[in-house]
């Protein structure tokens, strides 16, 4: 009469039972707790059907929202993108502050110093003083921070919906020396 024997465990269906018995009971309150829910819920929206609307209107768009943010994968395609552009203009027609900004940050996500920093609506890019895999630097030099002050100097793109404003600035005349 035991079950499992070939395992090496031995479980008396007697045992067996008493999980059933545990399992069934479970789902049974389980579903009882979502179906006074699901009421309650119900009760809800037919008696406030504009605040509910609204609610349900406002986490639809803060999902879509959310599931459109740009990745960091996304990021560094459009970094090489842009890097591949200035890179076919020859190095007198280029404008220098596009050149040094798409520099900048290809030369961080080669060394893997760019950093994101995903606040579900919201992506920001930024470059970190070290790789983040160079973990006895940051054993060693532990009073080192990032400061807040030189964040700006580090932005590398504010993203949000997948668009990636800063980057599409500084390409706008790329091919274009203002001097």
């Amino acid at each position: 009469n035991a079950f499992g024997s070939s395992l090496g465990t031995t479980v008396t269906m007697g045992r067996l039972g008493a999980v059933r018995r545990w399992a069934v009971a479970g789902a049974k309150a389980w579903g009882d707790d979502y179906k006074r829910g699901s009421k309650s819920i119900g009760e809800w929206v037919t008696e406030t059907p504009v605040k509910a609307a609204s609610y349900t209107t406002l986490a639809a768009a803060l999902t879509y929202i959310a599931s459109n943010n740009i990745a960091e994968d996304d990021f560094h395609s459009v970094v090489a993108k842009n890097s591949a552009l200035i890179g076919d203009v020859a190095p007198r027609l280029r404008n220098p502050s596009t050149e040094e900004f798409i520099t900048r940050v290809n030369d961080a996500r080669l060394g893997k110093t760019l950093r994101q920093l995903d606040l579900v609506l919201v992506s920001v890019f930024y470059i970190g003083d070290y790789p983040l895999d160079l973990k006895i630097y940051k054993a060693q030099h532990y009073f080192f921070h990032e400061f807040m002050s030189s964040f700006r100097e580090r932005l590398a793109e504010i993203s949000f919906l997948g668009a990636t404003p800063l980057m599409d600035k500084a390409m706008v005349d790329y091919d274009v020396n203002d001097q």
